[in-house]
């Protein structure tokens, strides 16, 4: 059962649920200058640190950079399925190191007790303090109506589920979330109503399932709203455009490790380096994917003659090839399949043709994955595991299509991070 941190609920809820929210952040923001505040005091030997005059410099350079650190945590973190405390610890330790060099190689005054004074409680109290606040003095408290609580909700953190109110002592719910696809008793109607002209926003489980899951939920809503829900949008064009600078900027980089790895592969199997297959693309248009050969040649095709799914421990794997797979650098030859245009950076997987065919005939919305370009990586492959069965491309599928809706240059901020941290943890490796 999945666990996902919902800071973001404050986002499409409004009252006391976005005052919540700024207050939690005002809170971290405040407690943001303490840590300063007190490193200053210890690195300087006086309360008075606004007397030297050097230090103030370097004071106020860093709450500059960690302002716009807090900023931009705020952005992320109100995306689904992101820890507010991982994304922020990265956040700080990746803008000190940056403001750290910077002063470095401008050699202009720092103090190293004052840096790591402040990176160590910058680090620690704001996440503290916002848990303390979202989780303790306001939780968040979310009514249901029309319905029972579903599992993929009940493990929902900083939400606590209360019933409809019946008198005016019951506590007061902070959202109200109901089934739309069901009718809903007068009295409820009422209540809800009421609760409604107080400012109690009143959303559906789709949206509530899609926000804090970050899933578009493909039993319970209508087919027919998906067409209206995945319409393309402008973002895809400026995506292309950065997807050809970074690969462009990256082949310096890409190209020298490619060669050592194309050797890798000949050394170990002496056979053809490159891995050839044809793979479904935009608009359902199969084309030619490219990676490095990870198993014996002319190993992927079952005694029936048809494709099969790789398997734990699968014996067709070579031993670089184990490795290439498990740090996912077998990918890297589809840089090329960018260039050509059949495939993005960031998106759904390519499936092979004949799995896509029978997905399409087992999951009627599968096809919808196929609006977009897929990419090397993408949301469902930072947060689900190798599908080889209709169940779990059920859900790739859902996470699919919260991209597909969803794409954003923030959100292929975070899948970029997130596809870091499943390379060095080989999360999902087959």
């Amino acid at each position: 059962m999945e666990a996902v941190m919902t800071s973001n609920i404050g986002l499409f809820a409004g009252g006391r649920l976005r005052r919540r929210r700024f207050f939690a952040w005002m809170c971290m923001y405040a407690s943001i200058f303490l840590c300063m505040f007190v490193a200053a005091q210890v690195s300087w030997g006086t309360w008075q640190f606004w007397t030297h005059r050097e230090g103030m410099g370097l004071l106020t350079q860093t709450g500059i950079v960690l302002s716009l650190c807090l900023l931009l945590t705020s952005k992320f973190s109100s995306m689904p399925r992101v820890r507010l405390y991982r994304i922020w610890i990265f956040n700080i330790a990746t803008a000190m190191l940056l403001l750290t060099l910077f002063l470095f190689l401008k050699r202009e005054y720092y103090s190293r007790p004052f840096l790591l004074i402040t990176w160590a409680g910058v680090s620690l109290l704001p996440p503290m303090v916002h848990a303390l606040v979202t989780k303790t003095l306001y939780p968040a408290r979310a009514a249901l109506c029309g319905m029972e609580l579903p599992d993929n909700l009940r493990a929902i953190r900083n939400l606590v589920w209360i019933a409809l109110p019946e008198s005016p002592s019951d506590p007061r719910p902070d959202i109200i979330i109901l089934d739309e696809h069901v009718a809903i008793s007068a009295e409820d109607t009422r209540c809800i109503t009421k609760l409604s002209s107080e400012g109690v926003p009143v959303m559906g489980i789709d949206q509530v399932y899609e926000d804090l899951m970050g899933r578009i939920d493909i039993i319970g809503r209508p087919q027919g709203q998906l067409w209206r829900v995945l319409q393309p949008k402008t973002y895809p064009l400026l995506k292309s455009f950065l997807d050809y600078c970074l690969v462009f900027l990256s082949l310096p980089i890409v190209v020298p490790a490619m060669v050592v790895i194309a050797l890798g592969v000949w050394l170990d199997t002496g056979g053809p380096i490159f891995y050839r297959q044809i793979r479904v693309g935009k608009g359902s248009r199969p084309f030619t994917m490219f990676k490095f050969r990870s198993m014996q040649p002319n190993s992927d095709i079952d005694t029936s003659g048809q494709p099969s799914f790789t398997s734990e421990n699968d014996p067709r794997i070579t031993r670089f090839g184990r490795w290439i797979r498990r740090s996912r650098i077998d990918e890297l030859p589809q840089i090329f399949n960018v260039l050509r245009g059949d495939m993005s950076l960031i998106g759904p997987r390519p499936e092979q043709v004949p799995f896509a065919e029978e997905f399409e005939r087992t999951i009627p919305s599968y096809a919808f994955r196929h609006t977009i370009a897929p990419g090397i990586t993408g949301w469902a492959q930072v947060h689900s595991e190798y599908a080889s069965d209709a169940d779990s491309t059920r859900v790739k599928l859902e996470l699919d299509l919260y991209y597909v809706k969803n794409q954003s240059l923030w959100l292929d901020a975070i899948i970029i991070l997130k596809t870091i941290r499943t390379v060095l943890s080989a999360f999902g490796a087959r």
